[in-house]
């Protein structure tokens, strides 16, 4: 195991960030995080992962559960959430869902241990999640299939065989009758124009 050099030194850094927070306007938020690098940002804005996965954290995941609602989704049935992030949308679900119904697959592990954070600080451990990191899209993995699955800003960061492997691969869990929703851009000026 190595030392870390700045051990001694974590509660006078501590209070120096604090003092940072307090008197730095916003605008200074990006200088301050490349100079204090992106390991040590988390110590600047612990809410890091909500705008990692884009703004208006709460709104769009309420969002998200509202129109799985409207389109049907119950309390017994089971949802894939791919690309779940921080849970924004997953935190809603999770606390609807019987335990066990939800879920969730990202490639990124500090978002799932942010959405894991949320899990506790919102009391839903008890509903247990499945939270899984993957990239590959072999959902047939998760031994379950799925009444809904919802790729939310998702397929406008993946390159067209990703997301083709996406919708082959959501097809073979899918129930007969159980939906796949997912958010993309419009491309109006056609294939030729990636």
């Amino acid at each position: 195991m190595r030392n870390d050099p700045l051990q001694g030194v974590y509660p006078m850094r501590k209070k120096i960030v604090e003092v940072i927070k307090y008197f730095a306007p916003s605008s200074a938020k990006p200088v301050i995080k490349k100079l204090v690098g992106s390991r040590y940002y988390n110590i600047l804005n612990p809410n890091w992962y909500r705008s990692a996965v884009g703004e208006l954290w709460e709104e769009i995941g309420k969002l998200q559960f509202d129109f799985l609602v409207e389109q049907g989704l119950r309390p017994d049935h089971y949802l894939l959430d791919v690309g779940c992030g921080s849970l924004r949308g997953g935190i809603y679900f999770i606390r609807y869902l019987e335990p066990g119904h939800y879920f969730g697959i990202d490639i990124s592990e500090r978002l799932l241990d942010a959405g894991k954070g949320e899990l506790k600080r919102s009391n839903l451990i008890h509903k247990n999640p499945i939270l899984v990191r993957t990239g590959n899209f072999y959902f047939q993995s998760l031994n379950q299939e799925f009444d809904f699955a919802l790729a939310q800003s998702l397929f406008t960061h993946l390159p067209l065989n990703s997301i083709t492997r996406c919708i082959v691969n959501i097809e073979k869990i899918i129930v007969q009758g159980g939906r796949f929703y997912a958010t993309f851009f419009e491309n109006p000026q056609g294939k030729f124009n990636l």
